[in-house]
């Protein structure tokens, strides 16, 4: 093992691409999700050097990674989705329409590990937990990827009562259908 760089580090790719080359590691699979982005970002870079990188392609991982771009990934599919928003304002307009009532769900839209999810009652506690979510944002590593959409940092969303699912898709390194395909055969 080797203690790496942080992941916004400059040295982060080159440390590990070293660290692979000096030890005759051939793949790498990160158990992270924060880093993924970075990762698939400079896939080039492991592949020029002999390295397969175990995950999905840059533009699959920013639509997993950013919640926003799922729920319209998902609707791209013609599936159903919780009615979602990136600013509390239009919640608070659908609401008053009627077309969502409360209690909501709000959530970071880079988040993970249910970091500053909220489940909200009411227009007070929304503008609460909205500004409470935008700290835990900007005091966590949330902050990085929320950067590319720092003016619309939380989602919120219809809340949706059931059993909850889980799929977790695995495919061999040689098929070279995309996970989006993989996911519309689904």
């Amino acid at each position: 093992y080797f203690i790496s760089p942080l992941i916004y580090d400059p040295s982060y790719i080159p440390s590990i691409i070293k660290f692979c080359n000096n030890n005759n590691i051939t793949a790498v699979l990160s158990l992270f999700d924060i880093d993924l982005l970075v990762l698939a970002e400079n896939s080039n870079t492991f592949a020029e050097n002999g390295i397969t990188l175990i995950l999905a392609p840059y533009d699959f991982v920013r639509i997993c990674n950013d919640k926003y771009l799922t729920y319209k990934f998902i609707k791209s599919l013609g599936l159903n989705a919780p009615i979602t928003f990136k600013n509390k304002e239009e919640m608070k307009d659908a609401i008053s329409k009627g077309l969502v009532s409360y209690p909501i769900i709000m959530k970071p839209r880079w988040g993970m590990a249910s970091m500053g999810i909220y489940i909200v009652e009411n227009d007070e506690e929304l503008d609460f937990f909205s500004k409470k979510c935008k700290t835990i944002i900007d005091n966590s590593y949330l902050k990085y990827e929320t950067s590319m959409t720092k003016n619309e940092p939380i989602i919120y969303q219809q809340l949706l009562r059931g059993k909850e699912f889980g799929i977790v898709i695995l495919k061999h390194l040689q098929n070279k259908k995309s996970p989006c395909e993989v996911v519309k055969q689904i």
